[in-house]
């Protein structure tokens, strides 16, 4: 269970619930296995959208530190050998935004012999 959300910090309602639940993992309050809450749970906990909580989740899967395992829900990984768990937790505590044009960027990069789902395109094959 987390705690109340912030309504009045500068830091988005999403980005706490990441950063919440970012150091629930490193601290192992919730340990390697354990499952996450349901999105729709989590959200009327904390009085939020659950389109709020989606967005956390996909960062945390993103970042490896938890598993979507489809209609089974949220779990928690393996730590790895990697990043630290907390990489942008003291830019979100400052209030620090990330720049609009390098999320852009970083949103339209594209791997070569990869073709976005949202193109509308078919693979050659």
């Amino acid at each position: 269970m987390l705690s109340p959300l912030d309504r009045n910090s500068p830091i988005a309602l999403g980005d706490q619930i990441e950063l919440r639940l970012r150091e629930r993992i490193a601290s192992r309050q919730l340990p390697p296995g354990a499952r996450l809450m349901s999105i729709r749970q989590l959200a009327a906990q904390l009085a939020v959208s659950p389109n709020t909580v989606v967005a956390a989740y996909d960062r945390l899967v993103a970042s490896g530190l938890i598993d979507a395992r489809g209609t089974a829900g949220y779990y928690v990984c393996e730590p790895r050998g990697g990043p630290a768990l907390l990489p942008d937790a003291a830019a979100l505590e400052a209030g620090e935004e990330q720049e609009g044009v390098w999320l852009a960027q970083q949103a339209n990069d594209q791997r070569s012999g990869v073709l976005l789902a949202s193109s509308g395109a078919l693979p050659p094959s």
